[in-house]
């Protein structure tokens, strides 16, 4: 039987599996651009991923909040002809 996260936590848990999956992938491009393919490349990976995840993911609960108000101003619901 597996356990699944409580509903309300379903913001949370969205944004941060949004800043890993970005997190990985900027870092891992950022990584290979830098030092290229070779001995090391994997620790330096990781290293660059776990600290872009710890402001990747405060950040974007902020920013979340910040856009969607912004989205909601200049966004209608409204069907127009």
């Amino acid at each position: 039987m597996s356990q699944k996260i409580n509903r309300k936590y379903q913001r949370i848990v969205y944004t941060a599996a949004m800043a890993m999956m970005m997190s990985l992938a900027i870092t891992f491009s950022l990584t290979f651009l830098n030092f290229g393919v070779k001995e090391g490349f994997v620790e330096r990976w990781m290293h660059s991923f776990l600290t872009s995840v710890s402001i990747s993911f405060p950040t974007a609960l902020v920013a979340s909040r910040v856009a969607m108000r912004i989205t909601d101003k200049i966004t209608t619901s409204e069907n127009r002809n």
